[in-house]
């Protein structure tokens, strides 16, 4: 059992399947204090059938303390129930139905104009490589003059993932050191320990006034503390046990972080972390909260840091991926009062579209510049999903790795091409179409054209990925490879995008999810190549995948490859990326086969046996 950071006085329970349960510790010891690990002797009754299983046994926890889902359920409870700082801040959050559609602030400029006005609520739309991060650091920097302090706002930075909080923090950190004794992270060790930002974790501050050290960098100086206090009477008397007493409890542990750590000016937490309560975040104001990724937020969660604002900024983008429902927040045992149809119902609600929806023209901003994509996949991206708001600042001419920047390798003719579950699992492979790529990678190695490059590959199916990764981890290359799912991928980038899509028919809804395809082409910064099966990808003619495809030839801007013999991979690739790719984009390779006229118009190629 691993130890927590307290005191072993109180009553523990444990969780299994059966039922919760909870019993007095009649004895503890320590088996290694350097790792933090001791062995509980818990008090329980001679009945018959009162043993513990270890095998009954998925959790244990101090007795009153609660899961992480229930504190975040009692947080929850607390801002749904109307305990807002800000009664502005809760009616803009849960109050009137009106569609506003009306941008009043598009742009990076006007966009910054709308941070520093006096609204109380801001919601920025952020589509992809927009600089929504660069955006926030400029603005709150603003605020933040050196030699002025007593002028500075308190700020709460959070979100719904590590990720997000600590690339925030992380980049304003980097842009003003002086920062560094003004901000605090908070979180557990398995996110920020040995991280980043290690210097301004919490654990990491509060560690000299805990009285069990934490973590091995204090494990040896937790040893020369008890052998000290064996000697020194001084650490021994009364007001230390007291301080060590207080220090055993959550309410100790938040007040000693209020004390030490509230004075200053920048904090960090996840939208359900920061309602710890040895945190002390959960019940203060903040002048200033920042939700960054607010369309990845359950619209609950978002509750939590904005009932603890006196002003709101909501930083994300909806057309991106949504919220994930997983079942830990669906359980039965974290005692909700509704059904958990509704419960579910509310999760899965996104929170900030619908916000930014209601939110009226003076009190929210687009960001319409890209400065990732080149403008021939911007241009389609923008189209696709945001109506053509965004432009592209990239409009570089030179590309000779291929003639287009967006291609399409279409296996609807190949017999070969079949997906079908692996020997281990339902998820989804498809042989025929991991060769190909391998034989796409191979001819950019041996080509040389893309040294140096960062190459992703995004399966959205698990099978495909691991198949994929086991084949190029026996592989090396001159450029770095990547293999990923869609989800795991959002605020990422690559120069190079490979999508596979794996599936010849069948449920293609999963894959035509207009959100998940956005975020994958959005990827990439100078080319982008789809695998697929154009016919069950495009059902009725219809679909994200045919828009994209018909935009594209329309504009010129995207060419597509048909596959028709399976056996012929490095003909693929060679027909793929040309040694003629230097031409320009908008003039259709040469075709050695004659082709009917409908197929020469979107420039595809036969990859067949030469003669």
């Amino acid at each position: 059992m691993v130890a927590p950071d307290r005191g072993c006085r109180r009553n523990w329970a444990t969780h299994g399947h059966w039922g919760s349960h909870s019993w007095k510790i009649a004895r503890a010891e320590w088996i290694n204090k350097k790792v933090g690990i001791l062995r509980l002797h818990l008090q329980t009754s001679n009945k018959r059938g009162s043993g513990i299983s270890p095998k009954q046994i998925s959790r244990i926890e101090l007795e009153g303390e609660g899961t992480q889902q229930q504190t975040f359920y009692r947080t929850l409870e607390a801002a749904i129930g109307g305990k807002f700082v800000s009664e502005e801040v809760h009616y803009a959050l849960t109050g009137g139905t009106v569609q506003h559609a009306t941008l009043q602030y598009e742009g990076s400029d006007s966009v910054h104009k709308l941070l520093a006005s006096a609204q109380p609520v801001v919601a920025v739309w952020g589509p992809p490589g927009t600089g929504k991060t660069t955006l926030l650091v400029n603005w709150l920097l603003s605020m933040l003059t050196p030699g002025h302090r007593e002028r500075w706002p308190s700020i709460l930075i959070t979100g719904p993932t590590h990720v997000a909080v600590t690339k925030l923090m992380a980049d304003l950190l980097a842009r003003a050191e002086f920062l560094e004794h003004e901000a605090v992270r908070y979180g557990h060790a398995d996110n920020l320990a040995g991280g980043e930002l290690d210097a301004i974790w919490h654990e990491r501050l509060l560690a000299p006034f805990m009285p069990v050290a934490s973590g091995e960098d204090s494990a040896a100086t937790a040893s020369e503390t008890d052998d000290d206090a064996a000697s020194d009477p001084e650490q021994a008397d009364p007001l230390l046990r007291r301080w060590h007493a207080l220090l055993g409890t959550a309410d100790g542990r938040r007040s000693v972080a209020a004390w030490l750590l509230g004075a200053r000016a920048i904090h960090g937490a996840t939208c359900v972390g920061m309602a710890r309560r040895d945190l002390g975040l959960s019940n203060r104001a903040f002048d200033i909260v920042v939700i960054d990724e607010a369309g990845k937020a359950f619209d609950a969660e978002m509750l939590i840091p904005a009932s603890r604002a006196r002003r709101l900024i909501l930083v994300g983008d909806h057309s991106q991926l949504p919220p994930t429902v997983t079942d830990e927040f669906l359980s039965e045992d974290i005692g909700y009062r509704i059904p958990l149809s509704e419960v579910e119902t509310l999760l899965r609600t996104n929170g900030f579209e619908d916000l930014f929806r209601r939110l009226p023209a003076d009190s929210k901003g687009m960001l319409t510049m890209q400065y990732r994509m080149h403008k021939d996949i911007g241009d389609l991206v923008s189209k696709l999903f945001y109506d053509g708001k965004v432009e592209s600042k990239r409009q570089d001419p030179e590309w000779s790795i291929s003639t287009h920047r967006v291609m399409f390798v279409d296996f609807t003719e190949s017999a070969g091409y079949r997906h079908a579950p692996g020997k281990q699992g339902n998820s989804l492979r498809n042989p025929v179409e991991k060769n190909a790529l391998l034989a796409l990678l191979r001819r950019l190695h041996e080509a040389g054209s893309a040294r140096g490059m960062r190459i992703l590959v995004v399966c959205p199916y698990k099978g495909q990925r691991e198949d994929v990764g086991a084949d190029l981890d026996e592989m090396r290359f001159n450029f770095s490879v990547r293999v990923s799912t869609v989800d795991a991928v959002q605020g990422g980038e690559a120069d190079i995008v490979f999508l596979l899509m794996t599936r010849h028919g069948g449920r293609v809804q999963f894959l035509l999810d207009r959100n998940r395809i956005n975020v994958a082409l959005s990827r990439a910064r100078d080319a982008v190549y789809l695998l697929g099966h154009r016919k069950a990808l495009s059902p009725d003619g219809k679909g994200p995948i045919a828009e994209l495809i018909e935009l594209g030839l329309a504009q010129r801007v995207l060419r597509v490859v048909t596959v028709r013999k399976d056996d012929l991979a490095e003909e693929l690739a060679r027909t793929v990326f040309r040694s003629d790719a230097s031409q320009p984009r908008s003039t259709p390779p040469p075709n050695k086969r004659k082709q009917k006229k409908p197929r020469q118009s979107e420039g595809a190629i036969a990859v067949a046996q030469k003669a």
